[in-house]
């Protein structure tokens, strides 16, 4: 019987950069973080030559800046140094249950994986392996996109939750959010007789300092403001905010439950949402003000403030609290998602597999279809709406 302890290390092996015996002290740091290991193997064409670990690297690190004054700057120092002797090793050939009986009995925390001569094939962490072993070994970083048929989660390669469809759907929705704000303006206009969107944008002007505001950004900014509205009241700003909370217990290590992820935060850093309120600042500000200056000073704000906007705009407009059966679904997809990873955790796609994983084709499938779908249909009637 094929068991978890049957399966082959090279599935759950970490794909780190070695470090040649001539890199610096400073390199091994940065990989340390990047690779999340507490040690890193030291190759010679190719082959493993022995470990630098944290400890070994901060001990000469340390002695190293203690005979320096406050005003000179820290040396090249090469890990070759700090070089030690790599008392164990796992071989590309071994099981899961093998590698597991030599971190029974040696105290390393991080494994080179070796072929007979030495290559090297990345490396095996107890945490990974014990995280394996219960079933809880989870992708370090994980996107997501909420739809009207739920929750969808990815880590670029494997994914889970609502399929091509739901996607497909997250596109059309907003498309027909944007729409129905432009109706809404076309159908008062013909019941009052008054272009709203022009009334409403001298309106404003005239009463706005001049030096301040010029009239070209009134209209799409009081279509954005009504698309979030709109987008708040729809069942997939509770989806969005699942999402979120869904992610933030996957990255942090927590248990899925519809408790714990309830006590998750409904903002996420990484969410799309930051990226249109930059480019909204920014066009906004450029707008606004005439010249190479504006321009400039849109780009300070942006770096400055984009994500901070972003967070207030997931807050108040994108993401509200999930209901029970949103909260449920986030936490079932997180389920699937993880389960899937286990399956093969060293599986990677790249190219057009990793974009079409990220769902953002999709989506701009079902944005374009829909806004085609109606400009026919207003063709057909002989109406005018503004798109």
């Amino acid at each position: 019987m094929n068991t978890l302890l049957d399966r082959s290390i090279l599935g759950i092996a970490r794909a780190v950069k070695a470090l040649e015996a001539t890199d610096s002290v400073s390199r091994a740091a940065g990989l340390f973080r990047a690779a999340g290991v507490s040690s890193l193997p030291v190759v010679k064409n190719g082959r493993v030559i022995g470990v630098v670990s944290e400890d070994s690297a901060l001990r000469l690190l340390a002695e190293t800046l203690r005979g320096l004054g406050e005003a000179d700057s820290p040396p090249h120092i090469p890990v070759a140094k700090a070089l030690r002797d790599q008392t164990a090793f796992a071989h590309r050939d071994m099981t899961i249950g093998q590698v597991a009986d030599v971190f029974a009995s040696y105290s390393e925390e991080t494994l080179p994986i070796v072929d007979d001569l030495g290559g090297f094939y990345g490396v095996v962490t107890r945490a990974d392996l014990l995280a394996y072993l219960a079933g809880s070994l989870r992708p370090t970083n994980v996107a997501g996109m909420a739809t009207p048929l739920g929750v969808y989660l990815t880590n670029g390669s494997v994914r889970a939750g609502a399929g091509n469809l739901g996607l497909f759907l997250s596109g059309a929705t907003l498309a027909l959010s944007m729409i129905a704000v432009w109706a809404l303006a076309w159908a008062a206009g013909r019941l009052t007789g008054v272009d709203v969107v022009t009334a409403l944008r001298n309106n404003f002007v005239s009463v706005a300092p001049r030096w301040l505001f010029t009239a070209q950004w009134i209209a799409p900014i009081v279509s954005i403001v009504v698309v979030m509205v709109l987008i708040r009241l729809s069942p997939i700003a509770g989806y969005h905010a699942a999402e979120h909370m869904t992610v933030h217990a996957l990255e942090m290590g927590e248990e899925l439950t519809p408790e714990i992820v309830q006590s998750m935060p409904r903002v996420h850093a990484r969410c799309g949402t930051n990226l249109l309120a930059a480019a909204s600042v920014f066009l906004i500000i450029a707008e606004s003000f005439p010249g190479d200056v504006a321009v400039l000073f849109a780009m300070i704000v942006v770096i400055l403030g984009w994500r901070a906007v972003g967070a207030y705009i997931q807050k108040v407009a994108t993401t509200k609290p999930p209901s029970r059966k949103q909260l449920e679904n986030g936490v079932r997809v997180g389920k699937e998602l993880v389960a899937r990873f286990q399956e093969q955790p060293g599986y990677q796609v790249y190219g057009f597999a990793r974009i079409w994983n990220s769902g953002l084709l999709q989506s701009m499938l079902g944005l374009a279809f829909t806004f085609g779908i109606i400009q026919l249909i207003v063709q057909m009637l002989h109406l005018s709406l503004p798109f």
